[in-house]
């Protein structure tokens, strides 16, 4: 019942914290989003929260919902390329940081000069290494005359480049 549009999930009410659970199916044409406030919180639930939290149950355990066998070896992601971007900083920037910053250089094989990753940019994993993986977030970077701290975001299987 969960291929159709979403039935009432009202409920949840007094739960000051609560997340909403969110279930988004794409299947049959459609996108069909079912969202609950809370759930699991209230007892005892309605019909149709109910059937959505046993769901949600069930497909947390991926190896029990699509079987052992169907699913590979359990190993951690290495992205092979990295989405960035850097915004340069001033000396006042890094005296003020505590714990005291550190500057590294980016590496030249990256051939992307830090300037031109303002809003979004790619690069090679094996260009930088270790570098981000490395960094913390008293970690600069250091591209010609200028400091740059970086946000960045291994990339996914399916994400889009930016």
């Amino acid at each position: 019942g969960l291929v159709a549009p979403p039935p009432d999930y009202s409920g949840g009410k007094g739960v000051a914290d609560a997340p909403n659970t969110v279930l988004t199916i794409n299947a049959s044409g459609g996108s069909f989003v079912h969202s609950a406030y809370a759930l699991g919180a209230d007892v005892p639930e309605s019909a149709a929260r109910k059937a959505l939290f046993d769901v949600v149950n069930i497909i947390t355990d991926v190896a029990a919902a699509v079987g052992e066998s169907n699913l590979g070896e359990d190993k951690p992601f290495i992205p092979t390329r990295y989405r960035f971007q850097a915004r340069v900083v001033d000396q006042a920037e890094l005296d003020s940081q505590q714990p005291a910053h550190t500057i590294v250089d980016w590496p030249a094989l990256t051939t992307l000069p830090l300037a031109k990753a303002a809003t979004c940019a790619m690069v090679d994993a094996g260009a930088v290494g270790s570098l981000l993986v490395d960094a913390k977030q008293n970690t600069f970077f250091r591209d010609g005359a200028a400091v740059y701290q970086i946000s960045a975001a291994g990339v996914l299987p399916g994400d889009s480049e930016c």
